[in-house]
Formats: structure tokens, C-alpha cells, sequence
């Protein structure tokens, strides 16, 4: 799990715990018990898209690391054997498609490695049997074949693993978007039959509706108010994907995000009195140098507070 969203899974595995634990009292609210299974099936999902979205991908790095070794071998060896193979019979041109410095493989980029690799196939498959005097096996030439292949198809299966964690990072902010949103306008004030009548019980939902916030406190970055019908750029940074904004909110509901020009909102996020985001920027949005806030009602004063975490 990463940081941008354990304080609120801890808030909503509080309030998981408060209902099942006060089933029978909250039972008297009519619709409460349907909301909340509405509420505990989205928490489901937000617990699977987080893990999903901090799935480990080194695995995939060191894998391509352990081809991309055994493939520099494999083509050090058909080099040389070549090499002295066009010697012995007198082939300059063969002798000068064939002779890579030692060093060559192990610096040449992905894409070079793959298309010299390939070259060095070509020169050797027809030339299997006379190669194996000169410490080319039986076999060694088709094994190279294979891992050539083998690290080609690495960088896709890597590349997906990335995307689908990216993926899976914006369906869980959007679950808990969806979660905050059933909570600020339903459950919240559902609860609130029992305000007067059970003041206990509803003073245990607001204990447990309350977010957490873990880690050292820090002041925020900036303060500021906006108003107005058009969106106010607040800070101004290059686009980091693993940059990170927490962002509070009074007087008012309000938009923020993303934009690549400073009056313009691209990527957007709603947010409400109450709320505490902590988002990462390519969960917001795929680019954006400015970040934005607009009050969704011109007529409000917003006054926020925000925090800047970098990668």
C-alpha cells in the first residue's frame, strides 16, 4: 500500500468495524443496512484496485536483467567463433560483419543489442556444423535464437505490468471518490436520526468517520483562498507522475487538478469541506505543469491549505 490512500482505508475499515459491531442499534435507520452493503462492497474493491496498484515489478527488471546477461554471452561467443572462423577462410567480408569488441554487447542499448544479435544469427545458422570446432556447440545457435526472442518479448510483458498498476492506482481513486461521495451525501446524513436520540452511538460513527492522518504533521506548502467562477493557479511544477498533493478545502465545495495552462483545468478531482486528499499526480492526470482550484460556486469564498510531497 502506498501513502496516498492508507489514511483513508484506515478511516473506512474503522467505519466497516462500527457497523458490523452496532448492527442492531443502526437497524431502526431506514436504508442504512442496504447503504452500507453498498459501502462494504466498494470497500472490497478499493482494497484490491490499492494492492493491485502497489504490486511489486522488480521481478520483471531483474528478470530482463538475467536475459539481457545471457544474451550478451551467447552473442560474445558466436562473435568470436565467427570471427575466427571467416579468418580461416579468408572472408574479410564475413570477418568484418562478425567482429564486435569485447566490450560492445554490454553497452550497446536494447535496440541494438536485439538487431547485432540478429545479424550475428543469420551469419551463423547455416554455419552450425563448421562453427563447432571453433566453440560453437551443437545447439548454442538455436539456445541463441530462443534468447533473442526471449528478450524481445521481455520489454512488453514489463511495460504491461507497469500500466497495469497505473490502471489499477486511478480505479481505486475513483472507488474512493465513489465511497467519500456515498458517505458526504447519504450515509452522513443518515446516521444523523440517531443524533439526539442515541448521542453515544452517533458520536462513535463521527470517532470512526474521522480520518486519521499518519505520519510526522508538517505545515502546508501554501494557504490561500479562491472565489470566482474561473480556476486559480495555485503552484507551479514540472509534471513529477510520483509527485504528490494533499489539498483541504473550507467554505465551499471545489474543483482541483492538473492543467498544462494556468487558467485552464484538464484533470480534475472534486473535493468538500471535510475531505483530505493525498493523490499522486498520474493518478490525477498524465501531464500538467500547473495545479488548479476553482469553487464550484462562484459566489463562495474556498480557502485551502496544501501540502506537496516529491518522489
Amino acid at each position: 500500500m502506498n501513502n496516498i490512500s492508507e489514511d483513508y482505508l484506515f478511516m473506512l475499515l474503522k467505519l466497516r468495524n462500527f457497523q458490523a459491531n452496532n448492527a442492531a442499534a443502526l437497524s431502526i435507520i431506514p436504508t442504512l443496512d442496504d447503504e452500507f452493503v453498498v459501502f462494504n462492497n466498494d470497500l472490497d474493491d478499493f482494497i484490491v484496485q490499492l494492492a493491485n496498484s502497489t504490486a511489486d515489478t522488480t521481478g520483471y527488471a531483474l528478470d530482463k536483467q538475467n536475459k539481457r546477461k545471457n544474451l550478451e554471452q551467447l552473442a560474445l561467443q558466436i562473435s568470436n567463433s565467427l570471427t575466427a572462423y571467416f579468418i580461416t577462410t579468408d572472408d574479410a567480408k564475413g570477418r568484418k560483419l562478425a567482429d564486435y569488441p569485447s566490450s560492445y554487447f554490454v553497452r550497446a542499448n536494447a535496440e541494438d543489442l536485439i538487431a547485432k544479435c540478429k545479424a550475428l544469427y543469420l551469419l551463423a545458422e547455416p554455419l552450425a556444423t563448421p562453427l563447432e570446432p571453433f566453440g560453437v556447440p551443437a545447439g548454442m545457435i538455436s539456445d541463441f535464437n530462443l534468447a533473442i526472442n526471449s528478450f524481445i518479448l521481455e520489454n512488453p510483458e514489463g511495460s504491461l505490468a507497469i500500466d497495469v498498476r497505473k490502471e489499477n492506482a486511478v480505479l481505486a481513486e475513483k472507488t474512493r471518490q465513489k465511497i467519500m461521495n456515498q458517505l458526504n451525501n447519504r450515509i452522513d446524513l443518515l446516521i444523523r436520526i440517531v443524533e439526539v436520540s442515541n448521542p453515544f452511538l452517533y458520536q462513535t460513527y463521527l470517532s470512526a468517520r474521522a480520518l486519521d492522518i499518519t505520519g510526522t504533521p508538517t505545515a502546508p506548502l501554501q494557504e490561500g483562498t479562491v472565489t470566482g467562477p474561473e480556476p486559480v493557479s495555485i503552484v507551479t511544477y514540472p509534471y513529477n507522475p510520483n509527485r504528490e498533493f494533499r489539498l483541504q478545502v473550507l467554505g465551499g465545495n471545489a474543483t482541483w487538478g492538473l492543467g498544462n495552462l494556468p487558467s485552464m483545468l484538464e484533470f480534475f478531482n472534486p473535493i468538500v469541506p471535510g475531505d483530505n486528499p493525498r493523490l499522486q499526480s498520474n493518478s490525477i492526470g498524465p501531464s500538467g505543469d500547473f495545479l488548479l482550484i476553482k469553487a464550484d460556486n462562484p459566489a463562495e469564498v474556498i480557502t485551502y491549505k496544501l501540502w506537496v510531497y516529491e518522489a
